[in-house]
């Protein structure tokens, strides 16, 4: 079961969008800003922005509304 579970949500974690709303690690909660390719900009307050490895975005606690 961990097994599927890490690809769910390795694959979630490679689809992430702007405006998603992820979890860290450490369990902070904030909105997407910014994407790289090894690299999470969440914005946890407005215009208060943190940089996370995306290997710490533990799961996307609401998705964005598809346009």
């Amino acid at each position: 079961h961990m097994a599927a579970y890490a690809a769910k949500t390795k694959d979630m974690i490679a689809n992430l969008k702007h405006g998603d709303m992820v979890e860290t690690t450490g369990g902070i909660q904030g909105k997407v800003a910014a994407l790289t390719e090894a690299v999470v900009t969440v914005e946890i307050a407005p215009n208060v922005k943190i940089k996370v490895n995306r290997a710490h975005i533990t799961g996307i606690v609401q998705k964005t509304a598809e346009e």
